[in-house]
């Protein structure tokens, strides 16, 4: 019985919709106010604007009327004048008395300045003002003006005039306005015939009177008032702006007022300000009134209204949001917690529908209302069955009533119950199954159901099962492949008995498969019996393996007597009754397989992770079995290089013995010949052979010191010298050589370097000799020049700096590249004028690098080369150089007895010739048996011992002279080895046999003398 909800729209949708209807709602009032308040701003606004007008407008109706009254006015007094004559003539005292008289008599009617009478040409005959008379004024221009010639008797305006009255004005023009501060007025006149003669009467009407009336009934900070001509010329204003006589209006605006009479219009002074004017034009007379309201001035009160209008708008306007958002909030929160209860519905639907549980739902008194479809799954009761039961009809008998009252007793007290329980199936099949039971109470607390969830715990009993499996086989996977300290063999037997142990298959074995032969052979093993071994070898169709080899995957039997295996020879011989292979691979090639067998069938088929298991194991043997062939390959590859070295090595030193032997006789003979008398040309020949000996025993020495370098088997030692000697020997050695070039040879040191330093002076000399002999070698004319320098490396260190150079032939950049390589040579064609095997940079880099130090070269062809050579050397603080303990004498005892053991005749005749040019009495013997013969019957002081010699070598006879074979007398006789043999190795096997001291050949007379003088009576 599914639970369902209907809904039309999603509720997230719906707040959604809600929310965004609430706020248009909410716009649309924040607009409808914002609006009002804004129409009803500017209602005032226009309302003030209006107002201001209107009274504008008043102000114009009854300027107008003033004006029009007192003009009249004006024109009565004036028609009075001719009255005031007298006759035809005028009386010009009599009428002035009696116009000042009627001036005065009109003196409340301030708007008169003078009153005159012109003739027709507008001569001022009289004057109520003496000074006008005789004045001329010009009447044509007036308005309205005359009609042909007739006589004006109307009343007509001209423009103002500046000054006070006519007899010091002068009439304005609208390009000489009169100026605001300056006294004005504006003239009128009507004419009248008396008698014949045409007369016209004048009056100067005062402007300040108009001004000062208007200026009672106007505020002159809102209100201006100025009265123009029907040419719109000012005729007299209370702006400032506005000069009398300046033309203000003209063209259309003026037509417009001609027009209309009675109006308003808007217009800009002062740069931009604002007016409103009102106008009205005079009923009688060519004048229009203006009435101007400053426009900024009429708004004030409406700023401040507006101002305040706006301010509670914008408070209430801020009420009505924070109460609007505070109810859509509200609503909100509503409808989002009703979209949480539907999607709750919703979810709580769809996991009752689809929840791999079974879910039931009983009302209070434990009545079945709902059940989802993996309950009738798993009960094989379908919903129909279910509702309206009790969940008793699960029951399987299994528990008893303790169970069930102690279930509802924990569930009565805590609303919840968890256990394992078992049900019956409709089937009858039962199944055990984890139930939970909690109560569903409403918001008072009251029971309204039970909520039941039963899972299924068979498989997951299985699976657990399985996990723990799988997690075994990792455990072992991993302490397969961290196995360490063994050799691969071992490692795979040790993976083999963890992997045997894991799998419970007591038989382990890693096979190699020959298919083509039918081979299979036990590589590694482990058996419980002592059965199997290694290299074991059967008939590969006798085992399961070729199972494996046939279908090229996995193969597995359970039970070999119940399976098409049952007459197979591993089985009927071996009785193998359950088994599990997998191919091994090595470098993606079939190998052989690993495979595990019990003589005990299985119950149960092999778990997935047991496949897995064996998988994985079989890469890792392939690994193993990969690393221990590439291991094999690699000794193999050892032995040969190993066994190539010896080789190398014997032969060189084969070679160096082969070579020394004949070369010992060469310079030993030539230093015997160099000691005797001889001619000029004699000692030149001899000297050749001596240089040229020289030359070849420096090559053999560059090739053994090549050979030792390859080796890594030169040697660096630590011992106190002084730089100044090394500098020294080196120049009196190449002196002769620089001297017969007729080159400069000299050697500077700075006072920087200390005088003794720690470190190896014969690797120094060699360096020092090879570098300044080159230098010397490709120098032809000049100097080659030595210098030591050095700074401080620490405390007790110092970088020695040694610069050598020459003015030589120099290198090209190409040269210099490959400078270091063995066996280069600057020039290597067959017309090269400089000999040399290459070696000698090449084995002085390997020197410096050994050494610690860094060597570099700046040369220009035909311009000389400069080497810099630096080396780090400690700083002897001693107080002096250390010596041997026993340092020995420089004289030769005379009558010195030694036996000479040396099997080549020129090497026994070149000693026995040294050793007599040393006073020394010797015996030669041909090998070590006749020299253990001799000591047996002779003392000798000094044993000079060869090492390669026929029936006994050097090294056996020593032997056996420490042994006591030659006599107690003999046993410590001081033994000098005196051998061709000069490799590495050479010095220390001698010393290792026996011998006492060493000598390589050629020996040379001064080695010789030394070593005698150093061991003669058994002084060290």
């Amino acid at each position: 019985m599914p639970f369902s909800t209907d809904a039309p729209l999603p509720a997230g949708s719906r707040t959604g919709v809600i929310t965004r209807l609430l706020i248009g709602l909410q716009v649309v009032l924040i607009v409808a106010v914002l609006l009002g308040s804004l129409s009803h701003v500017l209602r005032l606004r226009q309302d003030a604007l209006d107002s201001h007008l209107d009274e504008a407008r008043a102000h114009a109706r009854v300027f107008e009327e003033q004006l029009t009254q007192t003009l009249s006015l004006a024109d009565l007094s004036l028609q009075a004048m001719p009255e005031l004559i007298d006759g035809a003539q005028i009386d010009e005292k009599a009428t002035a008395r009696q116009l000042e008289g009627m001036l005065r008599r009109l003196l409340f009617l301030l708007f008169l300045r003078s009153l005159s009478i012109a003739d027709e040409q507008g001569r001022i005959l009289v004057s109520s003002n003496p000074d006008n008379v005789g004045q001329q004024i010009d009447s044509k221009d007036f308005q309205p003006p005359r009609e042909g010639n007739e006589t004006a008797s109307f009343l007509r305006i001209g423009v103002p005039w500046q000054g006070r009255d006519l007899a010091d004005a002068s009439p304005s023009t609208t390009r000489s306005p009169i100026p605001p501060d300056s006294p004005n007025f504006f003239p009128v006149i009507r004419e009248a015939q008396v008698g014949a003669r045409r007369l016209q009467m004048v009056a100067a009407l005062n402007p300040d009177y108009f001004i000062n009336h208007f200026s009672h009934h106007i505020d002159p900070q809102l209100t201006q008032v100025e009265i123009l001509d029907y040419h719109g010329i000012v005729m007299l204003s209370s702006r400032v702006d506005l000069m009398p006589g300046s033309l203000h209006l003209s063209g259309s605006p003026l037509a417009e007022m001609r027009d209309s009479e009675i109006g308003s219009r808007a217009e800009d002074i002062d740069g931009g300000r604002q007016m409103l004017s009102a106008y009205r034009a005079s009923r009688s007379y060519p004048l229009f009134v203006l009435v101007h309201i400053d426009r900024e001035q009429a708004l004030q009160q409406w700023y401040a209204e507006a101002k305040i209008t706006l301010a509670v708008t914008g408070i209430a306007l801020l009420v009505i949001i924070t109460l609007s958002l505070l109810l859509i909030g509200r609503i909100r929160r509503g409808l989002i917690n009703e979209a949480r209860l539907h999607h709750e519905r919703q979810l709580a639907a769809q996991v009752f529908e689809n929840s791999t549980s079974g879910v039931l739902v009983t009302d209070a008194e434990r009545r079945i209302l709902a059940v989802n479809p993996h309950l009738e799954k798993v009960s094989g009761f379908n919903a129909r069955e279910l509702i309206g039961q009790t969940p008793r009809i699960f029951s399987s008998g299994r528990h008893d009533d303790g169970f069930y009252r102690q279930m509802w007793e924990t569930i009565d007290e805590h609303d919840i119950w968890r256990g394992e329980i078992i049900n019956q199936r409709k089937d009858g099949r039962l199944i055990e199954e984890w139930l939970t039971i909690s109560v569903v109470r409403d918001s008072h607390g009251q029971l309204v159901n039970y909520l039941g969830v039963f899972e299924d715990i068979t498989e997951q009993r299985l699976q657990a099962l399985r996990l723990k499996r799988q997690l075994a086989a990792l455990q072992a996977l991993n302490e397969i492949a961290t196995i360490k300290g063994l050799d691969p063999r071992e490692i795979l037997r040790h993976g083999l008995r963890l992997a045997s142990e894991h799998l419970h298959l007591e038989y382990g074995i890693i096979s190699h498969i020959d298919p083509a032969a039918n081979s299979y052979r036990i590589e590694v093993q482990v058996c419980p019996d002592g059965l199997l071994a290694d290299n074991q070898e059967f008939p590969l169709g006798d085992t399961f393996c070729a199972e494996i080899i046939h279908q090229d995957k996995l193969f597995q039997l359970v039970n070999a007597a119940e399976s098409e295996y049952c007459d197979h020879p591993s089985f009927r011989e071996f009785k193998l009754a359950s088994f599990l292979g997998t191919p091994i691979r090595v470098d993606g090639a079939l190998y052989g397989t690993i495979n595990f067998s019990s003589r005990q069938h299985r119950d149960h088929d092999f778990d997935p992770s047991d496949l897995e298991f064996i998988q994985l194991l079989a890469r890792w043997a392939g690994a193993v079995i990969e690393r221990m062939r590439a291991h094999e390959q690699l000794d193999k590859a050892r032995a040969a290089a190993e066994a190539a070295s010896v080789a190398k090595g014997s032969f060189l030193a084969n070679m160096s013995h082969e070579i020394r032997t004949p070369m010992n006789g060469v310079i030993g003979m030539a230093d015997l010949l160099l000691a005797t008398p001889l001619n000029a040309e004699q000692r030149d020949y001899a000297e050749t052979i001596r240089h040229s000996a020289d030359g070849l025993l420096g090559l053999i020495n560059d090739v053994l010191d090549f050979s030792k370098v390859e080796a890594g088997k030169l040697e660096v030692e630590n011992i106190p010298f002084a730089p100044a000697e090394i500098l020294h020997d080196t120049l009196a050695l190449l002196g002769h050589s620089a001297g017969t070039k007729e080159i400069a040879l000299n050697g500077t040191i700075d006072p920087a370097v200390p005088a003794r330093l720690i470190g190896d002076p014969g690797r120094l000399r060699q360096i020092l000799i090879n570098l300044v002999g080159n230098a010397v070698k490709f120098t032809s004319v000049g100097s080659v020049c030595v210098h030591f320098t050095g700074w401080p490396d620490g405390d007790d260190n110092l970088r020695l700096q040694i610069s050598v150079s020459d003015t030589g032939i120099g290198m090209a950049p190409t040269v210099i590249a490959g400078l270091f390589s063995p066996f280069f040579q600057g020039d290597a064609s067959t017309t090269r004028q400089f000999g040399g095997t290459g070696l000698g940079l090449s084995i002085c880099k390997r020197l410096i690098e050994l050494m610690g130090g860094s060597i570099a070269v700046e040369s220009t062809p035909g311009a000389g080369s400069i080497f810099r050579v630096e080396l780090p050397f400690a700083i002897d603080r001693s107080s002096a150089l250390a010596r041997p303990a026993s340092e020995p004498g420089t004289q030769l005892r005379d009558g010195l007895r030694v036996l000479l053991v040396e099997d080549n005749l020129i090497n026994q005749k070149v000693a026995g010739a040294l050793l007599g040019k040393l006073a020394c009495q010797h015996v030669a013997v041909n090998n070590g048996e006749e020299a253990l013969a001799r000591l047996r019957e002779e003392t000798f002081d000094v044993v000079l011992m060869d090492c390669q010699m026929p029936v006994m070598d050097g090294f056996e006879a020593t032997r056996r002279l420490r042994a006591g074979e030659a006599g107690s007398s003999s046993q410590t006789t001081p033994i000098v080895a005196m051998t061709a043999n000069a490799m590495q190795g050479d010095r220390e096997a001698c010393l290792a046999a026996g011998m006492d001291d060493y000598l390589a050949k050629p020996v040379s007379n001064a080695a010789l003398k030394q070593v005698l003088i150093r061991w003669s009576n058994g002084r060290v």
